[in-house]
């Protein structure tokens, strides 16, 4: 096998990941080039950073439809009615991925957004340990080496988009 092909079949394990970032990124990228070129001023980055997150949560929740039984299969056997809770998470990303928008609760649903990327990461841990056939989760413990530090990433992406920049240049200069 060439570089090439191998670097093929790893990056196929993580298609969603990098699918779900460009996700994640795209409308800062947008308004990157709107600025560019006159456009877009009125909005921060943070405000497209939340825009990208609640893209990113709209998808991820799909999944939480899609295929509830496989997703179940990432949480131990010992847990009562895990579709349900694969269902009912899914229902808590739609919510939270369409209140990330709402100036007012920005802050608040951004910390709801990192405690639940927090209370998520075991069950990948679970799944990866376990080869769940789910996400990449089926490479094994490698695939933490992936998974943990993009979790990591996302929840500084939260902070930062939920967190920081809020304010417009003259209530800052206010202080």
């Amino acid at each position: 096998m060439t570089f090439l092909t191998e670097l093929g079949g790893v990056l196929s394990n993580f298609k969603n990941l990098l699918f779900l970032t460009g996700a994640l990124l795209a409308p800062n990228l947008v308004a990157l080039v709107a600025r560019q070129v006159g456009l877009g001023r009125h909005f921060t980055p943070q405000f497209w950073g939340r825009l990208g997150l609640a893209i990113f949560l709209l998808m991820t929740a799909s999944a939480h439809f899609s295929n509830p039984g496989v997703m179940a299969a990432m949480l131990p056997g010992f847990l009562p009615l895990r579709i349900e809770i694969v269902v009912l998470t899914g229902f808590l990303e739609i919510a939270l991925g369409l209140a990330i928008v709402v100036p007012q609760v920005q802050r608040l649903v951004g910390w709801a957004i990192m405690a639940m990327l927090l209370g998520f990461l075991p069950a990948n841990i679970f799944a990866a340990l376990n080869y769940i056939p789910f996400g990449g989760a089926e490479m094994g413990p490698a695939y933490l080496l992936v998974r943990v530090p993009y979790q990591a990433l996302l929840i500084g992406f939260v902070f930062w988009a939920s967190q920081t920049g809020n304010r417009r240049p003259s209530e800052r200069t206010k202080q």
